[in-house]
């Protein structure tokens, strides 16, 4: 298909947006530091006072009202230092500082006659809640990472109120569904155009602060329904320092691992513990009898580089100056992982590099981070569970180039130009079956088997063949500027570029395919907004608008129900005839956030907001072939979705150490993408639309307790109410096509994600140097950190169903429950330091009490292993060990600091 040609149009919009926004924010990659300079006898205001972030070039003087402020300081915590003629050096030390946050500092300077060497050392206060805020924001340190007995940032994402996990361990924000969660790195999204999500994953020691955003996040935050992930990664400091960090694979056998595991009361032993056939009650030999279990292992595994055979994950941080070459740093990470299946059979192979250059000219900053991400993986499915090498094999590719010029003029204002290429291959493969091609992607050969059996598949293969090429291409010109003492003004535009090719082949048997795939769009997408932030003594508000232009540059049909084509009999391909260009979407939204600080320890905020979402192209590009047996077409006429959400907050600071802040929200969703049934003869199909819609409310709560008596921690509770008339985009090809399909309702039901209730807790203590009682000189509990993870959730709902007298009964949709679930992981450290390096041996332990957690159920018993009694399915068949969550898993690391 012929791409559109892009409309004049579409060319002067884009540069009006382009040159009336004069730059866009590096979207939550600095954080301001704001304060004032008295005199501590009189109390007066001392101008020209020299403020300087010690090991950087970030400061300044201070006005003739003594104030300072400096809005472009990296997250992180500082030593600041103040000094004058006569008077004494003060340095505020444990300054800390967030992204897109305000941190205030004050200096009381005392007069000296003489000055030289001599300093004040005051650490600061840090604050329990910060108070300009406008919605709900968790915000996770570098060093939370380093501590707790979790492997990826996303687990520490889950643990903030507002998330909740379905079955497939997929994350939720605040009811929305799975792909309405954004993802920035510094400050530019990463994003997988086809499906959503962030498409790749990133090494948790290349990340300096994460904040994660539920509530009603400002007008710089784009294509988002549900929520935003600001991910800020580290920077090469001054002096040289590294990490090298081993952690085995699983130590504890996994209970599936055995010979047949699950499956004895199916098999059937004798006396000398030898399987046997096993006849069923009327005595007849049940045929379908699979072949010996094998148990996985590396062999014969995709090879990546470098290609070690060793089982577990091996990690490397290293940063500091790039010698002979002054003011340019650098920070680089490697990993690499091999790692076992707890299930049946199962691998995952991961490599990662992360690498950074920054360097520092007068009041220019330059920055180029490169990242590449490969991966080997199969995933388990139980009916191949006696044959896996019959299921498709995954393998994928990601990189991230960023090029970024940051010029600072003055402490009030900064210039930002970025440029960002995010690519991502992806293949689902079935290991010695293939392929050919020709050049336009027409299938040529194919050696793929059809798979018999009925309990378990015991021959061919699965048949699938997928193949993503994705490119993106990102740029944005950004201008922060504070107007006065009380208005920082953002602006900016951004232009994203897609290229998006696709190759998708399901069940391809010898005579014919039973669906085919193959397109190559360049979609691209153009935003602006101008956000203020106005900060006063008694309130805050963070007021903007946003501007989201979506141009798919594709046809498509003037009626999803009249099919802009027809089937051509001798290539047996969908020939397009009759279709119109599909316009651009322009969407408006708007955004108004407004915090008040009652008192310093209690603050109430408010948030109101208009959030739009395109669809992901896979929805608009798919299947454009309506003459396919049972097809799923897609759309590009698909409108923009939108969520309309209010937000009422408070924090409170209960003491020097804790603090709360409790929130509740309410959510009207519209436009979501759906799935509609259409029997036009001679065709029936089912095409995305934006028939679905959802409803959403519920009240988070956050309870957080910082160090003091050797231990912190917080507890975190969501309340949640999510409603919907269906779950998923597919759901209605699912559920309501073909003949037998029963009417679709109109009306809503719980939607599978909707946990009611879930809490998670962390506590963290840690024993100091020479903590406890003293044995030869030696104190046996010192340096000690234990860290606990704890989650509790109540059950995911699904949808019963049973047999009464050979006729079904049908029930209202996901009006059961299944059980609830609870987690208790550990990571347990003793550190040694010696001179200036610090090692530590560990112990991590998943789901320490071995919990059985139910991810999926039988739906006529609402058991994971029990598929009732009048179930055709074999014991062995019903025991499907991926229906439960992680089991038990043990695993020892060391570790180096340098």
């Amino acid at each position: 298909m012929n791409h559109p040609a892009c409309t004049n149009r579409t060319r002067w919009l884009s540069l009006a947006l382009l040159v009336c926004c004069a730059g866009s924010v590096f979207a939550g990659t600095y954080g301001k530091i704001v304060g004032k300079v008295v005199d501590k006898r009189t109390g007066e205001a001392l101008p020209l006072v020299n403020v300087i972030l010690e090991g950087t070039t970030i400061g300044g003087s201070t006005d003739l009202e003594g104030r300072i402020t400096i809005i472009s300081v990296p997250p992180g915590t500082y030593s600041a230092r103040a000094s004058l003629i006569g008077y004494a050096t003060q340095v505020v030390t444990k300054v800390v500082v967030r992204a897109d946050l305000t941190t205030n500092i004050q200096f009381e300077m005392t007069e000296s006659a003489v000055t030289l060497g001599m300093e004040v050392i005051v650490v600061a206060e840090r604050p329990m809640i910060n108070k300009d805020e406008t919605s709900k924001t968790s915000i996770i340190s570098a060093e939370t990472f380093s501590d707790l007995p979790l492997t990826s940032f996303q687990q520490v994402i889950a643990l903030q109120a507002g998330f909740v996990t379905d079955a497939s361990g997929e994350m939720h924000a605040r009811g929305g569904r799975s792909n309405e969660l954004v993802y920035l790195v510094d400050g530019v999204v990463t994003r997988d155009p086809m499906s959503g999500g962030m498409g790749t994953q990133l090494d948790k020691y290349a990340i300096q602060e994460l904040q994660v955003l539920t509530g009603g996040f400002s007008a710089e935050y784009g294509q988002a329904l549900s929520g935003v992930v600001n991910i800020v990664t580290k920077e090469g400091g001054s002096k040289y320092s590294g990490r090298i960090e081993f952690e085995s694979n699983r130590l504890n056998p996994s209970p599936y691992h055995k010979a047949n595991a699950l499956a004895n009361d199916y098999m059937g032993v004798d006396a000398n513990g030898v399987h046997k056939p096993r006849v069923d009650d009327k005595g007849l030999l049940i045929l379908d009898i699979p072949s010996a279990y094998q148990k996985q292992t590396l062999d014969g595994t995709p090879a990546l580089f470098p290609d070690v055979n060793y089982l577990g994950q091996l990690s490397f941080v290293l940063s500091g100056p790039v010698p002979l070459v002054p003011d340019l740093k650098f920070f680089a990470t490697a990993r690499m992982e091999n790692a076992l299946s707890t299930l049946p059979w199962g691998y995952n192979k991961e490599r990662e590099t992360n690498a950074k250059l920054t360097y520092a000219l007068g009041n220019w900053k330059f920055s180029l981070a490169d990242r590449r991400f490969w991966r080997a993986y199969k995933l388990y499915s139980h009916i191949w569970k006696y044959l896996p090498e019959g299921y498709p094999s995954r393998e994928e590719q990601t990189s991230r180039d960023n090029f970024t010029i940051n010029y600072f003029p003055s402490t009030e204002t900064y210039y930002t130009l970025n440029a960002v290429y995010n690519y991502r291959h992806f293949r689902l493969y079935t290991p010695g079956r293939y392929a050919i091609f020709s050049n336009d992607g027409l299938l040529l050969e194919s050696n793929y088997v059809k798979n018999s059996g009925n309990q378990f598949s015991q021959g061919g293969d699965l048949g699938d063949y997928t193949e993503n090429r994705l490119g993106t291409f990102i740029a944005k010109l950004d201008v922060t500027h504070q107007l006065n003492q009380y208005n920082l003004l953002k602006v900016g535009t951004e232009v994203t570029s897609y290229d998006i090719k696709r190759l998708d082949y399901q069940q391809p048997w010898n005579g014919g395919f039973w669906a085919y795939d193959n397109f190559h769009r360049s979609p691209w997408e153009v935003a602006a907004y101008v956000q203020d932030k106005l900060e006063f003594s008694s309130f805050l508000v963070n007021v903007g608008i946003r501007l989201d232009y979506v141009d798919v540059r594709d046809k498509r049909w003037v009626d999803v129900t009249t099919p802009g084509g027809y089937k051509d009999e001798v290539t047996k391909l969908w020939v397009v005839t009759n279709e119109i260009d599909t316009k651009p979407f322009l969407q408006v939204s708007p955004r108004l956030g407004i915090a008040f600080p009652i008192t310093e320890a209690t603050v109430f905020y408010s948030s109101y907001g208009h959030f739009f979402q395109r669809a992901d192209y896979t929805e608009m590009y798919t299947l454009r072939d309506p003459s396919v047996n049972a097809a799923l077409v897609g759309n590009p006429g698909i409108e923009p979705q939108r969520t309309v959400a209010f937000e009422f907050g408070v924090k409170q600071q209960l003491s020097d150490n804790y603090s709360i802040d409790i929130g509740a929200y309410f959510k009207d969703i519209t436009n979501l993408v759906g799935s509609t049934y259409h029997a036009l003869f001679p065709y029936a199909y089912t095409i995305y639309d934006n028939s679905n819609y959802g409803k959403v409310n519920g009240i988070d709560l956050t309870l957080h307790k910082r160090m003091s008596n050797y231990f912190s921690g917080s507890v975190t509770y969501t309340y949640s109410v999510a409603r919907g008339n269906e779950s998923d985009p597919s759901e209605g090809y699912l559920d309501y096509r073909g003949s037998t399909a029963v009417l679709r309702p109109k009306r809503v039901f719980y939607l599978d994600f909707d946990r009611r209730h879930v809490v998670s807790g962390l506590l963290n203590i840690s024993l100091p140097e020479k903590f406890g009682p003293e044995l030869f000189g030696i104190y046996p509990f010192e340096n000690i950190n234990t860290n606990f993870v704890i989650q509790i959730a109540s059950g995911l709902p699904y949808t019963p169903n049973t047999l009464e007298d050979g006729d079904q009964l049908v029930v209202e949709k996901n009006s059961g429950r299944k059980g609830g679930t609870s987690q208790i992981d550990m990571r347990l450290e003793r550190i040694v330091k010696i001179s200036d390096v610090r090692l530590s041996a560990f112990l991590r332990i998943t789901n320490l009490f071995d919990t059985i957690n139910p991810q999926y159920v039988w739906t006529a018993t609402g058991d994971p292993w029990d598929g009732g009694p009048i179930t055709q399915n074999t014991p062995d068949r019903q025991r499907n060990p991926g229906n439960i969550d992680v089991r038990r898993s043990i695993q020892v690391g060391v570790r180096i600091d340098l």
